[in-house]
Formats: structure tokens, sequence, C-alpha cells
């Protein structure tokens, strides 16, 4: 971004009013560049400015709009007559009243220069800048929330089947997707072979089945897709019904449970780093 250059060295400079309009567009362009890119037009509402039409009037409530490359503050207001849009005009701030030098003596100018959007039933003869209201039209505000809202709904679902690398041979289905920072397992399930994958589960705590060690690798999810933390979620056993804890670790992304592979779990979400 442009800026003036000033050294921190004891010297001195002088400071003309095309400096303090060098500083001003160095803030403002950038700013206006960059509503024009997310609105994707060059004239548009950025924030607020809501408008109701009650019985044979329109209003309008406080916000920013983009007219033509100028950013311009609309207040709250109410007129007759339906609205079709909103016309820059013209405004000074009195407070901002200067006694400048001049060849022939002195001049007093307004400097506060606080132009503003007013509300229109049509467009002037003389022209200017208006901004007319879109039936369908984005605010900058919609228009960001929409762009996350699509890039997060826009959801791929991944799927694995089959995956082995261990002696006994399990086989291994998992069914997941990631929204954002969120990693959706939808589901988890396995079988080494001993019974059909969805004969009838008994729910169970694994009464006299003692605690089992979380320590047999059965996914390893790609990257992207660590947990912040350890997750740890819920599955059973098909052939006992016995239920127990498994994990994702967040150091590799490992999917872990206890010996039997012969199972499913309970759909479970966790945060990404």
């Amino acid at each position: 971004m442009n800026k003036l250059k000033t050294w921190n060295d004891g010297s001195y400079m002088p400071v003309w009013q095309s400096d303090l309009a060098f500083i001003q567009d160095a803030l403002s362009v950038p700013l206006v560049k960059l509503c024009e890119a997310l609105l994707g037009k060059t004239s548009g509402i950025i924030i607020g400015c809501e408008v109701t039409k009650p019985s044979g009037a329109t209003s309008i409530t406080e916000g920013w709009v983009l007219m033509d490359g100028e950013i311009i503050f609309c207040p709250p207001q109410t007129i007759s007559g339906i609205g079709i849009g909103l016309k820059k005009l013209d405004s000074y701030d009195t407070d901002g009243a200067k006694v400048f030098k001049v060849d022939d003596g002195t001049d007093v100018r307004q400097t506060y220069y606080t132009p503003y959007a007013q509300l229109v039933t049509g467009k002037s003869p003389e022209g200017g800048k208006y901004l007319i209201f879109e039936e369908d039209g984005l605010t900058l505000e919609e228009a960001l929330v929409g762009a996350v809202s699509s890039s997060s709904s826009g959801y791929e679902i991944k799927e694995y089947s089959n995956y082995s690398q261990y002696s006994i041979s399990p086989s291994t289905t998992i069914h997941y997707t990631k929204i954002g920072k969120c990693v959706h397992v939808l589901l988890l399930s396995g079988t080494n072979g001993s019974q059909e994958e969805d004969e009838p589960m008994t729910m169970g705590m694994g009464v006299g089945s003692g605690v089992m060690a979380i320590d047999n690798e059965i996914f390893t999810f790609p990257a992207g897709y660590k947990p912040v933390r350890d997750a740890y979620f819920t599955y059973q056993e098909n052939n006992t019904g016995n239920v127990h804890l498994g994990k994702v670790a967040a150091a590799d992304g490992k999917i872990y449970i206890g010996n039997n592979r012969n199972m499913r779990a309970v759909g479970f979400t966790y945060l990404t780093a």
C-alpha cells in the first residue's frame, strides 16, 4: 500500500495539501478496490441500508454504500413515494472551516467533506453518482457470508473400503467429509471375516471384558484432517455387543481401536487445526 515516506532523524520537511491528498488516496483506493472485487461491481451496498416500503413511502436504515469508486455514508431516512435508489450529495461539516493564505490575502474554506447518500424516486437530468436498487442484489456483507457458506457446503464425501495393511487382513470402511475446519465421520465399520457386518447388534458395555487398549491402527486420514486434539469416539463389537472407545490421534491423524475389528462406530465430528 502506498504511504508518505518520513524519516525520524531530526530533519524537517514541508507538508503540502497534495501530501495530505496522497495519504488519503493511499488508504481509500485499496478499500474501494477491495469492495469492488467482493461485490463484483463498481456500485453496491457495503453494509446496512435495509430498504422497506411502508404505504406510500420508502425508508432505509443507516449503512455504507459504494458509488463508482467512492465509499459513502447513508444516514437513516424516509421519503414519500417509491424510492428507486440513492444519490450522492455533497456536504461539509462547518467545524472544518479553515483560513487559507492565498496570493491576494486570505480565504475561508470548508475542509471537512462529508458526502452522504440520499433516497431518490428517480434520476435527475443533471446526473451525478447514483446507486439503483437491485431486487436480487446482495450487499457486500451478504456476498461474504454467501461465499463462506457455499465454500463450506460444497463438500465431498470421501469413501475408503477394504483398507488392509495388517497380517489378519481386516476390512475397514469409512465415509467422511470436511466442512470448514470440522471433519465429520459418517460411517466407520470393520470386519475381520468372522461374521456378517450387518448382523443385529445388542448394546452392552462389555461387562467383565476389562479395559481394552486403544492401540490398533485401522485407518490414516490424509494431510489436513488431523484433529487439533486427540478425538475419541465410541464403537460397538458386532459379535459381542460390547462398547469401547476409539481414538483419532492428533499426532498422526490415525484411527486407533482395540483388538476387535468386527465393529461399527457411532458417527462423530472433530475439529482440525
